[in-house]
């Protein structure tokens, strides 16, 4: 005997049969290759949902592996990157499943008040239904940040930790790509899209054009992404782990940074180095040690002819990329002429092409490109993201923690020279997806800094309600996480 009611996955399973097995039945008859997606879709949705209902986390370390390893990755047979799909699934599985209960961070607040008036100047601007394509997209990697606070602490911190891991990897086999010198090598994950087009490797140029350097690029391809992922990853690893665990990666991640020659990601490393040894609470013995560390990699990187001539050609009137900005800046105010409330729009050609991008020069400033994209609205919410990132960065670099105080230093220095330098923030979703990744952990320091810098309790008797006698003994357990 049953008691006539079926479980979620009872029903999704004979759902997916219902719906699948005609379709499989069409392509078997036709076939081509229209029906042959849309019979992977439909199997990879219905995998998709049961993994969902009854492993959601599964989700969840999938996309940490998927952002950190093949961030550019391609589902196996279909045109669907893999970051879009497993945080759109993340995304999903923060609201149907009950999550860790706790109110909303103001981040949090400001991040779904972006959403909003990024889709308020998507309405006034859109032209054809890509530009809705392209704001659901973006969408579903900025609501990351909320998703992924849903989690509890501790697997917040695992996410961390995998997503780290992924990224260690990818920036190990960088170096053999770049040993082994671009496409060769990278084809062993053209299953996932990679390898496609004919190199793989980014040069440094001089005014006439001459090629200068080799630029790391790893599984993002491009120097200044790869910077961006690297950067976010050392940092985060920095809080999630320890010992000499943090101190391998961070090791790797920082060769990895320095190879990328992006000076965006090393000047912001530097920044937020600066700030945690002025103004962080150092003891006695380690401030020493950290001060020998800078030192020791700042000659270390400046040995390098390489690294030291692109560090210097920043501060040289005939650098091709400074000339570029500057006269991106100069134009930004006849771009958008008539459109500062809602920006141009989002299905903008210089925002899927480089050579479109290339030959438009526009502004490579993140909270700017806002604006130019989605108006002054959206890029004044854009602004205060960043801004209230940055009071958290401070107020972190006065904790008792030396890892929240790098973390918290970086992400200052991160948006006072990447963020005004470069825009894959804004324009290339899987760097926004490593940049929704630095903004949770963000929050994740702020409530790790309030839960244990608390002040002393004042010294004296216990104080109460009168006539009531105070409580001696052991605090009560803490409630089971989740």
């Amino acid at each position: 005997m049953t008691t006539g009611t079926r479980s979620r996955g009872e029903i999704l399973f004979i759902l997916a049969t219902v719906i699948v097995c005609p379709v499989v039945a069409l392509a078997a008859v036709t076939g081509g290759t229209l029906p042959t997606i849309g019979v992977i879709g439909l199997i990879g949705l219905a995998v998709a949902a049961y993994v969902g209902l009854r492993h959601p986390l599964w989700l969840y370390w999938s996309l940490a592996v998927a952002i950190g390893l093949l961030p550019f990755g391609t589902l196996p047979g279909v045109p669907v990157p893999l970051y879009l799909l497993f945080s759109a699934a993340v995304v999903l599985a923060a609201v149907l499943h009950p999550s860790h209960r706790r109110r909303l961070h103001l981040l949090e607040s400001l991040i779904l008040l972006l959403v909003l008036v990024s889709g308020l100047s998507m309405v006034f601007t859109a032209l054809s239904l890509g530009d809705y394509i392209e704001y659901i997209k973006w969408s579903i990697v900025t609501l990351l940040v909320i998703a992924l606070l849903r989690l509890s602490t501790a697997n917040l911190r695992r996410f961390g930790q995998v997503f780290v891991c992924a990224t260690a990897f990818n920036g190990a086999f960088g170096l053999a790509i770049l040993a082994a010198g671009g496409t060769p090598i990278i084809k062993v994950f053209s299953l996932f899209g990679y390898g496609a087009v004919a190199t793989t490797t980014s040069y440094v140029y001089n005014a006439e054009g001459q090629t200068q350097s080799v630029r790391f690029g790893g599984m993002w391809v491009e120097p200044n992404a790869a910077g961006i992922g690297l950067l976010v990853a050392m940092f985060v690893g920095i809080v999630v782990f320890d010992g000499w665990r943090r101190l391998a990666l961070s090791a790797l991640f920082m060769g990895c940074i320095v190879l990328t020659l992006s000076r965006s990601a090393l000047f912001s490393v530097v920044v937020g180095l600066l700030l945690a040894m002025l103004f962080h609470r150092m003891s006695s013995r380690t401030r020493p040690i950290f001060i020998g560390g800078f030192l020791l990699a700042i000659v270390g990187a400046a040995a390098v002819p390489q690294v030291r001539n692109r560090i210097l050609q920043a501060f040289v009137s005939d650098d091709v990329s400074s000339s570029s900005r500057t006269d991106a800046l100069k134009e930004f105010p006849h771009q958008l002429s008539g459109h500062w409330l809602f920006g141009l729009g989002w299905d903008r050609p210089e925002f899927k092409t480089g050579s479109t991008a290339f030959t438009l020069n526009h502004v490579a400033n993140a909270p700017l490109l806002t604006v130019y994209r989605g108006g002054l609205f959206t890029g004044a919410v854009f602004l205060a993201i960043l801004l209230l990132g940055c009071v958290i960065g401070w107020r972190a670099l006065g904790s008792k923690s030396l890892p929240r105080a790098l973390f918290g230093g970086t992400f200052i220095g991160f948006f006072l020279i990447a963020l005004q330098l470069d825009h894959p923030v804004v324009a290339v979703l899987p760097v926004t997806t490593a940049f929704s990744i630095f903004l949770t952990f963000v929050v994740y320091i702020d409530r790790e800094r309030m839960a244990t810098d608390r002040p002393e309790p004042p010294l004296g008797p216990p104080t109460g309600a009168v006539g009531k006698v105070a409580r001696v003994g052991p605090d009560p357990a803490p409630a089971a996480a989740d």
